[in-house]
């Protein structure tokens, strides 16, 4: 049985090519593995395509493909099809209105997301889409954020960075663990998120092993503008407790370089996390 589109049929960046999402659609809803990996891979093609994504990502849930796009996440058997459906569902959450955003999470992308993260089998590149996209969720809304959070998530992107410790997973994962911090979490969620606090002070320090290039610098220095943001959104009003369980010495006198180094992205981070501690106790800066 024949591919019912091929890629002849995306010619270039024109909005016209939404008439093939029927055609996608009942592929997807197909039992055929094939044509629905095939399929996954030209919905994404599609959203990259369109200069205006909002109309097809209406046309992609009214034609009821949210469910069947998560459950083809779950389908372990080609991972670049995986890779292919989790950008899909992330381009719908994150161009799409808050509304359609709901739609993806209420059909479950969220654990399916969560238990890429948690296989052991995964690949290193699907662990990192699947990073990405919840961290897109989690800067949709404060409750799709707090659904990511709920869904035991940080400590699986925790594992990610052990597992896969090279400078562009560790990127993407303190990016999600940012937006994962953002705005202020319940203490009834706290917890969950506090796991990563020891982590992101460690990776504070990171020595910079594995930069080659002009590439890899910017990367670096997005990372520790994420870690620094994501410290400084746990660590705002809380508990000397809690403050206490990443401000060492080590990390304070990095936080200074920082923060006296305009030409770093984390400077504004940096600076509010001493600005805040000074303001707190002035014994925060006793061990330098």
């Amino acid at each position: 049985m024949g591919l019912p589109i091929s890629e002849d049929d995306f010619p270039g960046p024109d909005i016209n090519n939404t008439h093939n999402l029927p055609q996608i659609a009942k592929a997807i809803m197909s039992g055929n593995i094939s044509i629905q990996d095939d399929c996954a891979f030209l919905l994404r093609r599609l959203f990259e395509a369109a200069p205006d994504i909002k109309p097809a990502i209406q046309q992609v849930i009214d034609l009821g493909l949210a469910s069947k796009l998560v459950c083809l996440l779950q389908q372990g058997h080609k991972p670049t099809a995986q890779q292919d459906t989790a950008v899909a569902l992330g381009d719908i959450v994150g161009k799409g209105t808050c509304a359609q955003a709901k739609v993806v999470v209420d059909a479950g992308a969220i654990p399916a997301l969560v238990n890429l993260l948690r296989s052991q089998t995964a690949h290193r590149e699907l662990a990192r889409d699947a990073a990405l996209v919840l961290g897109i969720i989690a800067s949709k809304s404060i409750t799709c954020r707090d659904a990511v959070l709920a869904s035991g998530a940080v400590p699986n992107l925790l594992m990610q960075m052990k597992m896969f410790n090279d400078l562009f997973t560790l990127n993407v994962v303190s990016g999600t663990l940012e937006k994962i911090s953002e705005e202020n979490i319940e203490s009834g969620l706290f917890y969950k998120a506090k796991p990563s606090l020891q982590p992101l002070s460690d990776l504070l320090l990171y020595d910079g092993r594995g930069i080659e290039n002009d590439a890899d610098e910017i990367l670096l220095q997005e990372m520790i503008s994420n870690v620094c943001w994501a410290l400084y959104n746990l660590c705002h009003n809380k508990s000397d407790e809690v403050i206490a369980t990443v401000m060492n010495a080590s990390t304070l006198l990095r936080l200074l370089e920082l923060s006296v180094n305009h030409l770093q992205e984390a400077h504004d981070p940096a600076s509010f996390i001493i600005g805040d501690l000074a303001e707190r106790n002035e014994i925060w800066f006793q061990p330098i």
